[in-house]
């Protein structure tokens, strides 16, 4: 064991012991009742009390871990040599205990408790039975738990695995009764062995690697900083959760696509319909109005799956994992046409609807609401999408240079621990000047009393969600649309989100003569035209004040109140 990490940690003394105590990280402790774990041992000797404290340190970092990679705590799947040793456990446990009542007498003569056990029995098969029929094993749900308990292991409930699970120890209930009422009956059926310590610790399970560990490896070796992260995490995810308990080498291309037939039969927001518990196959089960568009699918579910089968392909390969997997040729089956979502620019009397009705004067009234005020401002003046301007940090994102006020749109700066900044793409890291509308209302004011409050998110008031500073902004902003009468569900033409402030500033830009520059220097769209080493030697970002030359030509004819 390595000495150097050996002596890092710190124990303290715990009666004739040693005790150990590790924090949980701020953005996993919503996973825990309590801030912190804590590891006891009356081993005496500090050298032989560190040792078992790391081991049992790794494991509680493999967890920390798994939250990050799957949202969870719990694993997403058990190798099928644990669910069928949990099943036998289960089958031994009964029998010797049975066993050992028949050698006793079942209480001695006279007693009715062998009777009334088979009669018990009977009434258990014949439950059994019919929960077979039905194909429904949760009446083990029970038994499960308890074992993954005895057993130091963890699995999400309804997964895959966890119906395995359930499944095995029935048939392992029915056997184990069938084997009592043998005996019961003058025949004789022996107790099998507990399986073997090491499968349950995974020192004797094969060397090949589960789709779950794959799965695992990929997500924790991407950039959780790129906006792509959460698009990996929620397709893989699905696809653990389906294939999570497969050994690597077991996957057929046959799998590929009903895994991908699978997904275009989910809803738009099915990840709602699984806080009522729901896996993903009564998900798609279900007859949905609508299901996810063809450009979620391919944008989304089949980018991830290209570059994780790649991936997996390159790296274990030679290991055994199937080198001609591939999504390239797989189709989208659902019934939804591209664009339905598309979102449109804001007409002249929507924008007076939204900043000059009785809801935005509000707003102004109230430095409560100051966070409701701004957004919608700084949105249209600056086209950002919504997690763009959320994530802003007022310590160092809205700055001064050269006399022009600007938004530093970036995921390098610091920000709340709570977040994790993440920018679309290269071209959308830029520098967009304050609008002299946001001025003359007010802004730089607000942004001093935010910063001055030592926030480092422009509107403290929403917390993040999800590592997103955007989170709840954005559920805010639309639920206000649909308030106000503005939200429009229109296919192609819609108005349900904040992305339509950068349909409304492109609008405007196409429709103003004589701009000097592209209106996509504002908003962080390629300028296109060029190749890339035509894009590389323009000498970067268009300069500031030729920025503020496009911005001061777009105006809207809009006159919001100002703030109190």
């Amino acid at each position: 064991m390595n000495e150097k990490k050996m002596a890092a940690l710190r124990l303290e003394r715990h009666g004739a012991g040693w005790r150990y105590t590790k924090r949980v990280p701020k953005a996993l402790q919503a996973h825990y009742p309590n801030q912190t774990h804590r590891f006891t041992t009356q081993e005496p000797d500090e050298k032989a009390a560190r040792a078992q404290a790391l081991r049992w340190l790794a494991d509680l970092e493999e967890e920390f871990q798994r939250i990050r990679a799957t949202g969870s705590r719990f694993a997403a799947s058990l190798p099928p040599e644990q669910l069928q040793a949990l099943a036998a456990a289960h089958r031994s446990d009964c029998l010797r205990i049975h066993e050992e009542v028949m050698l006793q007498g079942f209480g001695g003569q006279g007693s009715t408790l062998k009777a009334e056990f088979e009669e018990s029995a009977r009434r258990r098969l014949l439950d059994l039975q019919d929960a077979g029929q039905l194909a429904d094993y949760s009446l083990m749900s029970g038994y499960a738990a308890l074992l993954l308990r005895r057993f130091k292991l963890t699995l999400i409930e309804d997964s895959p695995s966890w119906l395995q699970l359930c499944h095995a120890l029935w048939k392992a209930e029915r056997e184990l009764l069938e084997a009592a009422l043998t005996r019961g009956a003058g025949g004789w059926v022996d107790t099998p062995p507990m399986p073997d310590a090491g499968v349950f610790t995974g020192k004797s399970l094969p060397a090949t690697k589960s789709v779950a560990d794959l799965t695992a490896w990929f997500l924790g070796r991407q950039d959780q900083a790129t906006s792509m992260h959460r698009k990996h995490k929620q397709a893989l995810g699905l696809f653990a959760e389906v294939f999570g308990g497969r050994a690597m080498d077991s996957l057929r291309q046959a799998d590929i696509e009903e895994f991908c037939a699978l997904l275009c039969r989910l809803p738009p927001r099915w990840t709602a319909e699984r806080k009522e518990g729901k896996t993903v196959f009564q998900i798609a089960a279900q007859d949905w109005p609508k299901c996810i568009t063809e450009a979620t699918f391919n944008k989304t579910y089949r980018a991830s799956l290209s570059v994780f089968l790649k991936d997996c392909a390159h790296v274990y390969g030679d290991a055994g994992f199937p080198r001609t997997l591939s999504v390239t040729r797989t189709p989208y089956t659902g019934t939804r046409k591209g664009g339905e979502d598309k979102q449109r620019a804001l007409k002249p009397d929507e924008l007076k609807r939204l900043y000059e009705g009785a809801e935005f004067a509000a707003f102004a009234a109230d430095p409560e609401q100051a966070h409701c005020y701004w957004l919608p401002l700084v949105g249209l003046y600056t086209g950002a999408r919504v997690n763009e301007v959320c994530q802003l940090n007022p310590q160092c994102d809205i700055r001064e240079d050269g006399g022009v006020w600007f938004f530093d749109f970036t995921e390098d700066s610091d920000t709340d621990e709570r977040v994790t900044k993440s920018v679309k793409n290269k071209s959308s890291r830029r520098r967009v000047p304050v609008h002299s509308q946001l001025l003359a209302l007010g802004f730089l004011p607000y942004v001093e009393k935010v910063k001055a409050q030592g926030h480092s998110l422009l509107f403290p008031k929403w917390h993040p969600k999800a590592g997103k500073a955007s989170g709840k902004a954005r559920e805010w902003f639309s639920d206000w649309l649909r308030g106000i009468g503005l939200r429009d569900e229109t296919p192609g033409k819609c108005i349900t989100g904040f992305h339509c402030f950068r349909h409304t500033l492109m609008t405007k830009a196409a429709n103003t003569p004589g701009l000097p520059w592209p209106i996509e220097n504002i908003t962080g769209h390629s300028t296109g035209g060029h190749s890339k080493d035509a894009e590389g030697y323009k000498g970067g970002e268009l300069e500031l004040p030729n920025k503020v030359r496009i911005l001061e030509m777009i105006t809207f004819e809009v006159s919001p109140p100002r703030p109190a």
